[in-house]
């Protein structure tokens, strides 16, 4: 209602007031009285229907579809319609293409450029319609009785309309138990119920925000090099009703430097003996180590004692010849031979080189 209308009615209700309704103020009927006489100056009708929506059913299956009309008030728009007199939306069925051609293939087909007399065993044989190019005589046909409409089950809600905070759900019923037919009435009631829902309440999107740094933590190592380490919390706010986590480290690690250490060094552990410098007669095995635990830092002293460490060794006594035994000459004067022998360390002849024997010319004195 504009507001020049609200201006007159007010007028008039107060002129009315005045000069029309004189009455006791303890009478019962005095707010109907009133009541009553506003109802007159407000005219309520219903607006045009609107188009009907999709149908809910492909090709030329049976379906519904629903058109909606709106409810006004001395020519206002107003979404209460509980003043206008009838129903707001209708729902009838539908198909989007006819199913009652001649195809086997179970698709629609426009057949109204074929003549084909065979048409006239059809339903439009009744009709002389093009679809049978006006072959077929129309035939007498009794009139059906009318049929009304019958509302059939309400069919469950569907979900509420919001996710969260307060929102509605519906559920609706068709008009075909039975269907309205051969000009029978249409159902009467609406075919949409509407109920309040509530689900859970609805949470703000918050990103989440870094509160400040901590304080550094207490240096890793009392001398020397080492890490201090400072955290933050995502708690400023913190993310809630899908918000974005903060983004960034939580934790912040830099170097810290004290005083230099001041540390003696000291020996680490043997290494293995090493393998007798020598394969035979007298050699030597060592070993070393390190002082490298700790090494010796800033102004420590050096690891007292030896690096290296070393020992005998023999893995066997070497071959060697003894020295040359000879025999006494072959002759007592003039020249012979004489033989020498000579043994080997081992015991084996064979572990020293060269020969064991050897021939040896000899003289004596020149026979007489």
């Amino acid at each position: 209602m504009s507001l020049w209308q609200y201006v007159f009615l007010y007028t008039v209700l107060s002129i009315v007031h005045v000069h029309t309704f004189r009455y006791d103020s303890s009478s019962n009927n005095n707010q109907e009285t009133k009541k009553r006489f506003i109802l007159e100056f407000l005219t309520y009708n219903w607006g045009p229907w609107g188009p009907y929506f999709a149908c809910s059913q492909p090709n030329c299956l049976l379906g519904v579809k629903e058109r909606h009309r709106t409810c006004f008030e001395n020519g206002i728009k107003i979404t209460d319609a509980s003043n206008c007199n009838g129903i707001s939306a209708d729902i009838t069925q539908c198909t989007v293409a006819d199913c009652n051609t001649a195809s086997v293939t179970g698709t629609c087909e426009d057949k109204s450029s074929v003549c084909l007399p065979s048409y006239c065993n059809t339903q439009w044989g009744n009709n002389n319609c093009p679809k049978t190019c006006n072959q077929c005589a129309p035939t007498y046909v009794t009139p059906p009785l009318p049929i009304n409409g019958g509302w059939g089950p309400w069919g469950t809600y569907l979900p509420c309309s919001v996710t969260c905070g307060p929102g509605v759900r519906n559920r609706y019923r068709m008009c075909n138990n039975p269907t309205p037919s051969n000009g029978g009435q249409p159902c009467v009631g609406e075919p949409k119920q509407t109920t309040p829902c509530a689900e859970r309440p609805c949470i703000p999107v918050i990103d989440g925000q870094w509160s400040v740094w901590a304080s550094y933590s207490p240096c890793t190592a009392t001398c020397g090099s080492g890490t201090e380490t400072r955290t933050r919390r995502c708690d400023n706010p913190a993310p809630s009703g899908g918000g974005r986590p903060c983004n960034g480290p939580a934790s912040e690690t830099t170097p810290c430097a004290v005083q230099a250490c001041i540390m003696d060094g000291q020996w680490g552990e043997w290494t293995q003996w090493s393998t007798c410098s020598k394969s035979c007669g007298i050699g030597t095995l060592t070993r070393s180590r390190d002082c490298d635990d700790p090494a010796p830092v800033g102004n420590g002293t050096y690891c007292p004692g030896d690096h290296n460490e070393q020992h005998d060794c023999s893995l066997g006594q070497c071959a060697e010849w003894s020295n040359w035994y000879q025999a006494s000459c072959s002759v007592t004067c003039g020249n012979g031979t004489a033989e020498k022998l000579r043994h080997c360390s081992t015991g084996r002849d064979i572990d020293c080189p060269g020969n064991a024997f050897e021939t040896v010319p000899c003289s004596n004195p020149i026979c007489i």
